[in-house]
């Protein structure tokens, strides 16, 4: 049985329009900006060690000593076990 190249062509196009493109991968649909962002990708923690530099010391501090260099919020305070959330002196 020998195929022509019409033939050859149909079957192609027919084979890609029916099963072919359900090979091809689906891409993710991107929602809105909202969830697209992931904040835990951008939170960091800190630990002041027992003796550092600014061990004791208040928040604004710190806050002070960085001024300039980066941008920093805090989210929340741990001290003596305790967690503060938005500590006074971040803003």
């Amino acid at each position: 049985m020998n195929i022509t190249t019409e033939q050859a062509l149909i079957f192609g196009v027919l084979l890609i329009s029916l099963i072919g493109w359900r090979l091809i991968p689906q891409r993710k649909k991107h929602g809105s900006s909202p969830e697209l962002f992931e904040i835990r990708d951008y939170l960091t923690e800190l630990t002041v060690p027992k003796g550092g530099k600014f061990t004791g010391r208040i928040l604004h501090d710190l806050y002070t000593a960085i001024e300039g260099e980066v941008e920093v919020l805090v989210l929340g305070l741990i001290r003596c076990g305790l967690l503060m959330e938005i500590p006074s002196g971040s803003a």
